[in-house]
């Protein structure tokens, strides 16, 4: 397939320039499930974006469904112009705290069902304070709190009876890739080795890729 000319790209550029706010908003609805690290579904954690855009509050099976509306660049790209653009959500109570991913598509209105795993809250802040002892710009991220200390209690999920079912039916990918997102973001600011974090992607592969 012949990739579009620089004339074209240059059409499609200045056409989104002309968008309001650089694109078209996209409605795409989130849905899943907040499990405890033992597998138990988590009631009454607010789960939403990041932006805070979209919120539900889990109900005694753990489910939660929310829309969000996002903005696309309104750039047409070369080939398909489509591309991989999940949404980060994140989990909180007094008690939980936690961060995944739902994978989709830009072009989708339905992300793909996934599982957020809810840590202690106390736990959570603890390998934030941890980190920002080592260097403040190392735990200036609270999403970064929640996968040190996920790291810390991966032997848990690794071939765990309840996690096993999900990984064969990919829900778990939303929060492999967000996990793996952190920790790889994490290598400057934390001044991490390569065999610290290659260690742990390798952790984190066990732990939520199928066998």
């Amino acid at each position: 397939m012949r990739l579009l000319s620089s004339a074209c790209i240059a059409a499609a550029l200045a056409l989104a320039a002309c968008i309001p706010g650089g694109g078209s908003v996209r409605t795409v609805a989130v849905t899943g499930t907040v499990y405890t690290l033992d597998g138990e579904p988590a009631e009454g954690v607010t789960v939403s974006d990041e932006a805070e855009t979209g919120s539900a509050v889990t109900g005694p099976d753990g489910r939660f469904a929310f829309t969000i509306d996002r903005r696309s660049s309104g750039v047409v790209l070369p080939v398909s112009g489509v591309y991989r653009a999940p949404v980060d959500i994140k989990a909180q109570s007094p008690a939980l705290s936690g961060r995944s991913g739902a994978v989709a598509l830009s072009t989708s209105e339905e992300a793909m069902d996934t599982i957020l795993i809810a840590l202690p809250a106390e736990e959570v802040a603890a390998a934030q304070a941890l980190l920002t002892r080592r260097s403040p710009a190392c735990g200036s991220d609270p999403a970064r709190g929640y996968a040190h200390a996920m790291l810390d209690r991966l032997d848990a999920l690794t071939g765990a009876d309840w996690l096993e079912p999900l990984k064969l039916t990919y829900a778990t990918e939303g929060q492999h890739e967000r996990l793996k997102q952190l920790v790889l973001a994490a290598r400057v600011d934390c001044e991490l080795s390569e065999e610290n974090w290659r260690g742990d992607v390798d952790a984190l592969d066990a732990a939520f890729l199928p066998d």
